[in-house]
């Protein structure tokens, strides 16, 4: 399903150090449920046809944050392209779009189930390899491309670099 060129990519990146509430994991959920969809608000999709989606949990210090899943979307059917819809059939794109979702949200729910809380939270550093693993140097980016890293996270970084439990300033 991937583009030719190849240049789509949306990296998520989850923060499972601690356990997602009933409502984050809704919300994350609806998230991927909609995120190649439009509207007069959002006139472009998060994830095009084509464009890779990756998604990363965050992992304790010492550990790179772990890739659990990484696939291209086939495109929606309320997003196809004149060439697309003449192709292949709607009912066959609609297959394809609902399987590449229910499979991201199904690999999804059994990787957060998997993990625990843990006592520490580097997200800095969890950015810092998912940008250097994932993605071309920043001059190598064009306006064209689809590049995006999405965080789902509270944000609170606890590592032996930076801790927000601590304080950052000793007068």
């Amino acid at each position: 399903f991937c583009s030719k060129d190849g240049s789509g990519k949306v990296v998520l990146l989850v923060d499972t150090t601690d356990e997602l509430s009933e409502s984050q994991k809704v919300r994350l959920k609806i998230e991927l449920e909609t995120i190649s969809e439009t509207s007069q608000k959002r006139t472009q999709p998060i994830l095009r046809r084509g464009d890779k989606l990756t998604l990363y949990f965050l992992m304790p210090e010492g550990n790179m944050p772990k890739k659990v899943f990484a696939m291209c979307n086939p495109g929606d059917v309320n997003n196809r392209n004149w060439l697309a819809s003449l192709s292949e059939s709607e009912k066959l794109a609609q297959l394809k779009w609902l399987e590449f979702a229910e499979s991201s949200l199904d690999q999804l729910n059994e990787a957060i189930a998997r993990t625990g809380p843990a006592a520490t939270s580097p997200i800095y550093e969890a950015l810092q390899y998912i940008r250097a693993a994932e993605f071309p140097p920043e001059v190598l980016i064009d306006d064209a491309q689809n590049a995006r890293l999405i965080i789902w996270s509270d944000l609170i970084q606890n590592s032996s670099n930076l801790n927000f439990f601590k304080e950052t300033n000793d007068s």
